[in-house]
């Protein structure tokens, strides 16, 4: 199973364990939907990131682990729910950078794709 990094928790506030448990529930039905679609994307080699908007869309940004220039504090094989403005941008990189869309009220995979090569 996908291995998934906890950010933001803090120590003793059930509400901020609960939305976490929750976004761990979330990413692993994404990441469920893209496999299914993408068997050969070996999800283990990128760090996931995830952003929520008030909508019920999530984007998700994953980007393989061996790209240059990503902080060292994501690591590739982890899950990570962030503000967006704290997703690493990348222009073109192929499949070394995936984007999607999930639509949460309908549990919908809206797309999943590779980025553009220039």
């Amino acid at each position: 199973m996908m291995a998934f990094g906890l950010v933001n928790c803090g120590g003793g506030d059930t509400s901020n364990q609960t939305s976490l448990s929750r976004n761990v529930a979330l990413a692993e039905s994404i990441e469920k939907q893209v496999l299914t679609r993408h068997a050969n994307f070996d999800l283990r080699r990128y760090a996931r990131f995830y952003t929520q908007d008030d909508t019920g869309n999530v984007e998700g940004t994953y980007l393989f682990s061996g790209i240059g220039g990503m902080p060292s504090k994501w690591e590739g094989g982890k899950s990570y729910w962030v503000e967006a403005n704290e997703v690493p941008a990348v222009n073109d990189g192929g499949c070394a950078v995936i984007s999607l869309l999930y639509n949460v009220p309908s549990e919908t995979l809206v797309f999943v794709s590779c980025n553009g090569d220039a």
